[in-house]
């Protein structure tokens, strides 16, 4: 049984909610199921927005066999690889591909599967890595993730530790909900070592259990991150979530 079917039934042994959106006891004008809704929907985006950056910065180390283009001059040494069947934090149990891409110094890595941040001299990298991937959230629901992670790492000197500017942005399906987003935030490394700010996000999510599409915006701090935004004409949605809530 998927979460969504498990908050139905807990909310309707919990007794009616409120459906009259002009009610005070509604407050954002959403019912209580529909703010579950989007509290999974934010939850499992973000899942996959940071657990996207996460394997961006660390690296996939695909085997030989899953290599399916061989960087060089003619693809602009980009390497394209094959992710198995697996379970992957944030991303769930599922398959995919990647197209990776790196510039060391403003020069071409010209095999960007050796790359590493941790044996790279290099004081700048721009680093993209264009993910597909289908699987299942947490919550049992099938996904469909296009993003694209584009990582410019700066550092003074290779004593220094990294300064690492995430832009992540593209669409997903969660079952039946379709989102389009993008956002930027900052790390000293990858997004597990904690998000700083300047960071910003925004986009939409369009849950069919949900009165009308959300206009997502996503504020960052250091122990928390804020979803808010209105919910078509009338209502209005906001949460904040910690990020140990997150699956990545």
């Amino acid at each position: 049984m998927s979460w969504r079917s498990v908050i139905l039934l807990t909310l309707a042994a919990a007794g009616p909610a409120c459906y009259d959106y002009d009610d005070d006891y509604c407050g954002s004008g959403l019912t209580a199921q529909e703010e579950a809704f989007l509290a999974e929907d934010v939850t499992d985006l973000m899942s996959n927005i940071f657990a996207t950056g996460e394997n961006a910065f660390d690296g996939d180390s695909p085997l030989p066999g899953d290599v399916t283009q061989i960087a060089d001059a003619s693809n602009q040494f980009t390497a394209v690889y094959l992710l198995p069947e697996a379970f992957r934090p944030g991303l769930g149990q599922g398959n995919g591909d990647v197209a990776l891409q790196v510039t060391e110094d403003g020069v071409p890595v010209q095999d960007p599967l050796l790359f590493s941040f941790a044996t790279t001299d290099a004081l700048e990298v721009e680093l993209v890595y264009d993910l597909r991937y289908f699987g299942f959230t947490d919550g049992a629901r099938e996904t469909d993730v296009a993003f694209r992670a584009t990582l410019e790492a700066t550092r003074a000197n290779l004593a220094q530790p990294w300064v690492v500017t995430y832009t992540v942005g593209g669409t997903a399906f969660f079952g039946t909900t379709f989102a389009d987003f993008n956002t930027f935030f900052t790390s000293p490394g990858p997004p597990s070592a904690g998000i700083d700010k300047p960071g910003d996000g925004a986009g939409f999510i369009d849950d069919p259990d949900v009165i009308d599409i959300f206009d997502l915006n996503i504020n960052y701090a250091p122990e928390v991150f804020g979803a808010e935004g209105p919910v078509g004409c009338c209502a209005h949605y906001s949460a904040s979530f910690d990020y140990d809530q997150l699956f990545f």
